[in-house]
């Protein structure tokens, strides 16, 4: 293994190269402030990071370990880091802003820290092999083409209630499903809105061609415009008693 330190202003950025048996290299990328440990330097409560495009430049990135108390990750963060497959967030990041993950194909599988309060826009668009997300429960909105074409996204839960292969259920701190956020999401099966559910955007489940069933409990009174568009394998929605009209 080959482990190379590269400092970026006040960050420590420390690549561990790995050689398989076939030659191909693999790297993991370990991220932290130079300063963490002085306070005078240290200002953790408001650090916005973004990953250098330098680096973006490196092939094989299939892990990113980020340890010091990052707040937020700025705009488009990793996006288009097609190799990574793992990272690692601190607890302090509380803001995702948008399309942080946009792209990274490879990107199989997130824990998000139970701090988190924000994801912008896009967030995890054409995360193509994202199978299976936790949340915060401090999350309210899944916000606008969040997980538009996560085509293997089959699971999302918060803490550790885990649910069944294919099975979307929110729970009562979601309140928002802004446009087009699950649009693609070809492995999701069964779906459950609870009545916390206040506000729903266009399209949020459109071209989920594998959608069998949903139930509606949203305190909303209009079905909002292509909810279920070309969902063709739907065959049971049970629709709250609050709905004025299809």
């Amino acid at each position: 293994m080959n482990t190379t330190t590269i400092r970026i202003e006040d960050i420590l950025f420390t690549i561990k190269e790995t050689i398989n048996q076939k030659g191909s290299i693999s790297r993991e990328v370990v991220i932290k402030k130079s300063n963490i440990n002085d306070p005078k330097q240290s200002d953790t409560n408001n650090y916005i990071f973004s990953f250098p495009e330098l680096l973006k430049k490196y092939k094989n990135i299939i892990k990113i370990t980020l340890l010091d108390d990052i707040f937020k990750l700025n705009k488009g963060c990793f996006e288009n880091v097609i190799s990574l497959n793992e990272i690692i967030l601190p607890q302090s990041l509380k803001y995702i802003e948008e399309h942080s993950f946009r792209n990274c194909k490879n990107l199989s599988l997130i824990k998000l820290p139970t701090n988190i309060i924000k994801l912008g826009e896009g967030t995890f668009l054409s995360c193509s092999n994202l199978q299976s997300i936790q949340l915060s429960k401090n999350i309210s909105e899944i916000p606008k083409n969040c997980f538009y074409d996560c085509s293997k996204l089959s699971k999302i839960y918060i803490d550790n209630a885990i649910p069944y292969e294919g099975d979307i259920q929110f729970l009562d701190n979601i309140t928002t499903l802004d446009d087009y956020c699950f649009e693609r999401c070809n492995s999701i099966k069964n779906v459950y809105i609870p009545n916390t559910v206040n506000n729903i955007g266009t399209n949020v489940f459109a071209n989920c061609e594998n959608l069998l069933t949903a139930k509606i409990e949203a305190n909303i009174t209009e079905l909002p415009k292509k909810m279920f568009n070309n969902c063709e394998r739907l065959k049971h929605v049970i629709l709250s008693n609050a709905l004025l009209k299809i």
